[in-house]
């Protein structure tokens, strides 16, 4: 290893060095996020829900239309459900 004979230059160099590989890192990291934000499906809950209320709605209606001698059955799908 060799001696440092100009402090200032050294000094200067090991930050310039070090600025330049902070840079690389926050433009990786801006990529990075991007790149997931890009990926990310947007989920709107309100449609899960009308949907799935829709569902229940439908298979209550079902269930009520049974023969009556699954009486039992009828109960047995009304309790699964709540």
């Amino acid at each position: 290893m060799e001696a440092i004979t100009d402090v200032e230059s050294y000094l200067f160099i090991i930050s310039r060095n070090h600025i330049f590989n902070m840079l690389k890192k926050v433009a990786r990291e801006t990529a990075f996020k991007n790149e997931i934000s890009h990926n990310t499906v947007a989920v709107n809950t309100t449609d899960f829900s009308l949907q799935d209320e829709q569902y229940m709605a439908l298979l209550k209606k079902v269930i009520n239309k049974l023969q009556p001698q699954n009486t039992s059955r009828r109960y047995y799908f009304l309790f699964q459900i709540q």
